[in-house]
């Protein structure tokens, strides 16, 4: 993170002044601008498949967790755009970038996963302007591991404990049964293919958009992949911004008012992913 020099200390890791900063999200904006057209027409389609299986809510948490920072790594990484951020027994620590940019970006989420195999997860879209919710459902993480556990071997919770402990959430009903999106990761399931499609076109219009390598010496990166991982977050967080003051989809309360939350607002950051 730090080296020494002669006594002083310097970041091993980009750190972006308030200049050029701006200059990157004025990049990063117009991108997303470039890609917002050829994806808000499945978008819309992915709310309405949302919608049919009493999931509207879920459309927000979905397009950020699993496509904006989900599956469009996969197709960098397949286009050698990225490295692998796997961890194997050959890599078994984490070895992405890490940078600090001013001012900071007023709104910035994130996202849990719950996982111990490569089979099931399950993905929480989280902020630090959650509030108190957002603190109440992290803090049941024991309870969560359980639920994909008992989901894995039942495809339901059997465990009075966990219903008791997540049933307030909406995260499952009170007999056990899963509330929240499943995604199947096949060519059968209308969700996981509108997801993929996004993320494919997203990609092919970043990719003929943006002079990766112009950015790097720009903002003075160590190599286009660092650039590439610190853009797309930007452009991530443009395209979000864009598509909610287009209305396309709604910021969930727990995020846009999180004084008015209910412990049952939880659910609409959650979904699961299974291969299927």
């Amino acid at each position: 993170m730090i080296r020494n020099q002669n006594g002083t200390y310097y970041t091993l890791f980009p750190i972006l002044e308030k200049q050029e900063t701006d200059k990157l999200r004025k990049e990063s904006k117009g991108i997303a601008e470039v890609i917002l057209p050829f994806i808000e027409p499945d978008i819309l389609t992915l709310k309405d498949n949302l919608k049919e299986i009493g999931c509207e809510q879920n459309t927000y948490s979905i397009l950020f967790s699993y496509v904006l920072d989900g599956l469009i790594w996969n197709i960098f990484e397949k286009h050698k755009l990225v490295d692998s951020l796997v961890i194997t027994t050959e890599k078994p620590m984490w070895s992405g970038y890490f940078w600090a940019m001013t001012p900071k970006y007023p709104f910035i989420s994130g996202t849990n996963e719950y996982s111990d195999d490569n089979c099931y997860a399950l993905h929480i879209n989280w902020s630090d302007a959650g509030g108190a919710v957002m603190d109440s459902i992290l803090g049941k993480s024991e309870y969560l591991y359980a639920m994909m556990e008992e989901y894995k071997k039942h495809k339901k919770v059997k465990q009075d404990s966990i219903i008791h402990n997540l049933k307030n959430y909406k995260v499952l009903d009170n007999r056990g049964n899963i509330k929240i999106p499943i995604i199947l990761e096949n060519s059968q399931n209308r969700i996981y293919q509108l997801s993929l499609t996004i993320s494919e076109k997203m990609y092919a219009k970043f990719i003929c958009t943006t002079d990766v390598t112009e950015i790097t010496k720009a903002c003075k990166f160590s190599n286009n992949t660092e650039s590439t991982v610190i853009l797309w977050h930007e452009v991530m967080r443009a395209l979000l911004k864009a598509i909610e003051e287009k209305e396309i989809i709604k910021k969930p309360v727990i995020f846009s008012d999180p004084e008015k939350a209910n412990l049952e607002n939880a659910n609409e950051l959650m979904f699961i992913t299974t291969k299927g």
